[in-house]
């Protein structure tokens, strides 16, 4: 039976995750955290302060720690029960630096490379940049909806404008891309 949720312990309190993205590390860069409130608020200051904690996954745990990123906390109460997403902010908007992204997603790696680069692309050359080694990405750990979560990556953009732009013409002349 597949898992909809999976447990989080800190210090003896008790909450619960239905979403996570993880680096293989353990750091989080998404939680989604539920429970009853006191338990989830004490967790999640846990988890701003340093505190690791204590992640069930099918038996076996795991150790996971606040990343080196500031986080955004977005909170909703319900009738007895919390629920709080905490997330690396830095990597789930479309700045200069990485990026959290599911693999394929790819009109937003489109939209990642083309917001790093002055060079005017097309967003059907996505997958002829991508073969091209225009990003790279880290694979992370996640979980969630198989549907909503799949695989998630951490994007890198590797070349500069004046690279970019050589490839493109390359691209362009020997009839790769139109």
């Amino acid at each position: 039976m597949e898992e909809k949720y999976r447990e989080i312990r800190a210090l003896g309190a008790t909450c619960y995750t239905d979403a996570y993205i993880c680096d293989m590390d353990g750091h989080i860069y998404m939680m989604s955290l539920f429970g009853r409130p006191g338990i989830v608020k004490a967790v999640c200051a846990m988890i701003i302060a340093g505190t690791p904690v204590t992640l069930f996954s099918n038996g076996k745990e795991h150790m996971i720690k606040r990343s080196y990123m500031s986080y955004r906390i977005i909170t909703c109460n319900f009738e007895g029960l919390c629920h709080k997403i905490v997330m690396a902010d830095a990597l789930f908007v479309d700045k200069d630096g990485p990026n959290i992204i599911a693999e394929d997603d790819t009109d937003r790696i489109f939209r990642f490379i083309d917001s790093r680069v002055t060079t005017p692309l097309k967003p059907e050359w996505i997958d002829w940049l991508i073969a091209q080694g225009i990003v790279s990405g880290d694979q992370l750990v996640s979980f969630g909806e198989p549907d909503k979560t799949g695989k998630a990556y951490r994007l890198f953009h590797s070349p500069d404008n004046e690279s970019t732009d050589e490839m493109v013409l390359k691209g362009i002349r020997k009839g790769d891309i139109k």
